[in-house]
């Protein structure tokens, strides 16, 4: 039987200066009590391995969700994680310069922990070739080149300690998690020296069939019982004109039997409109295959999507962690992304994850998408406050190189090709002066040109 712990008695083995792994995506499969009494702690210096920076409101209206509360505190001095942009005091202190913050990509960072964990000496991913990821000399080795392809190895990650939760955890230390919530927390239980598992459900042994068992009880050092929570809050999202004319036409890119990741954002709107006798399987990079709509009987704190929000599995679906997610991305089985992108180039480069000096928001998991996707759209608004986001070449930090194969925006869609950029098809609600007005990149119009649909 595990040691039993108060939330407390936890946090008061972790010292000032410590290396901990949180798991958790936007705080779903997040060790919430745990947050909270290592911000009571008041302990300091410490260095966060995480998905995420945490959200300022929770979906019941907390404050400071997940490792946010951490950020608050300014008990963070190094924060390793994919993505900022929904915690504005995280890139407020990065840009203060009091706390660093090492932006990696997603999948990259679920296989180097994983690495940590198998005792491997490092992972080789083709995923940030050619970007300011290779300056990252901390994490990135180098490149290697294989049978004329050139990867990037990355270092193994492990940590002091690993604040893991599950929804049932056995008094031998076995989890079990909800949904989407085995996330992160799944690879991290491998990659420390000391792994806590808060139980939202503490169950005894054998309650928890073997078949269900997803961190096994010999990872674990120490429980701590949560008590069971059940979060009812639902996200609301409403979608502007633009946007919903945006999904309607990108769905129809769809066709039966693929599999489709969506970016979050704007493409998480596609499914609501995609065709009645069109049947895809949509992949959730936080751990779902077969995406579904919410309904009230679906509804689950535990089962989000890629935004955070509450989403639900279709039948015959299934949860998996990240390590797994972004193995099925890169391994090529994955037909289409559609992401939203802050700007794309004529020769189909894209940028969608830092403005220097302003926003910071973090790759996420694009970069492993672009690298391992098949076909790339991008769905986006045709300006950002009348500046033209496509351009002749992008000016910020890059994503991925010569991987987008369509811009879909509200007013026209573009083809990108070996050549450059075709005008496909037009909103009749513009002309193509408009459209040039405000588009830097040159263009071809295709021969065939017609008019939008968005029914």
């Amino acid at each position: 039987m595990k040691k039993q712990l108060s939330a407390k008695q936890a946090v008061d083995m972790i010292p000032d200066g410590a290396v901990i792994m949180c798991g958790g995506f936007l705080g779903c499969g997040t060790a919430h009590r745990l947050m909270d009494a290592l911000a009571a702690s008041q302990k300091k210096d410490l260095t966060i391995i995480c998905n995420d920076a945490g959200l300022l409101e929770g979906p019941n209206g907390e404050a400071y969700y997940g490792v946010a509360k951490l950020i608050h505190n300014h008990q963070v001095s190094r924060l390793v994680t994919t993505h900022i942009g929904l915690n504005p005091e995280a890139t407020e202190q990065m840009n203060a310069g009091t706390m660093r913050i090492d932006l990696l990509p997603q999948g990259s960072l679920a296989e180097m922990i994983r690495a940590g964990g198998a005792g491997l000496g490092g992972t080789l991913t083709k995923t940030g070739v050619g970007t300011l990821v290779e300056d990252a000399k901390d994490y990135v080795v180098g490149r290697q080149n294989i049978d004329g392809v050139d990867y990037l190895l990355m270092r193994p990650l492990s940590a002091d300690f690993a604040l893991i939760c599950g929804q049932q955890v056995d008094e031998e230390g076995n989890v079990w998690y909800a949904g989407t919530a085995r996330n992160f927390n799944q690879v991290m239980a491998t990659a420390a020296d000391i792994v806590i598992a808060e139980a939202e459900q503490l169950v005894s042994v054998g309650e928890i069939r073997p078949e269900d068992v997803q961190t096994y009880g010999i990872l674990v050092d120490y429980i701590v019982n949560g008590g069971k929570t059940m979060s009812e809050a639902l996200n609301a999202f409403e979608a502007r004109s633009a946007k919903e004319i945006i999904a309607r036409r990108t769905a129809l890119e769809l066709k039966n039997g693929m599999v489709v990741n969506l970016g979050i954002g704007l493409p998480t709107l596609i499914p609501q409109y995609l065709p009645s006798d069109i049947r895809v399987t949509i992949q959730s990079e936080n751990g779902i295959i077969g995406l579904d709509k919410v309904q009230d009987d679906t509804r689950h704190p535990h089962i989000t999507d890629a935004s955070g929000k509450l989403a639900a599995v279709a039948s015959g679906g299934a949860f998996i962690d990240s390590v797994t997610s972004f193995g099925l991305i890169r391994g090529g089985h994955v037909d289409v992304t559609i992401l939203g992108s802050l700007q794309v180039d004529q020769e189909g480069s894209l940028a969608n994850w830092m403005i220097p000096g302003k926003k910071t928001p973090g790759m996420g998991g694009a970069m492993d998408l672009l690298a391992g996707v098949r076909q790339v759209i991008v769905a986006m608004e045709h300006t950002a406050r009348g500046i033209p986001k496509i351009l002749k070449k992008c000016t910020l930090p890059l994503t991925a190189v010569h991987c987008v194969t369509k811009i879909i925006t509200e007013m026209c869609v573009f083809n990108v090709t070996d050549t450059g950029l075709v005008l496909t098809e037009l909103n009749p609600q513009y002309t193509i002066d408009d459209v040039q007005a405000v588009t830097e990149a040159e263009f071809a119009i295709s021969k065939n040109l017609t008019e939008m649909n968005i029914v």
